[in-house]
């Protein structure tokens, strides 16, 4: 698993860089496994994921951010 994570990061991360024009860091080193065991909780976190790209100032607001998908199912919207 670890090696998928960063295999996926590494990849990501030289495509983001290479969008925003920058070089470094861009995601931390380690990864948390967490059950999510309510509904509240996933929306909770799936708030917390949504609003990434607007605290990195990658978008004005999360519905801006291209890369967003939300299916109706998740009863955010």
């Amino acid at each position: 698993m670890s090696e998928i994570i960063h295999s996926i990061k590494r990849f990501s991360a030289r495509k983001i860089n290479q969008e925003r024009g920058v070089q470094g860091s861009l995601w931390q080193d380690e990864r948390f496994d967490r059950i999510v065991r309510d509904e509240a909780e996933f929306l909770e976190k799936w708030q917390y994921i949504r609003n990434n790209p607007v605290k990195a100032d990658l978008a004005i607001i999360s519905e801006k951010y291209p890369w967003l998908y939300e299916n109706d199912d998740l009863g955010t919207g």
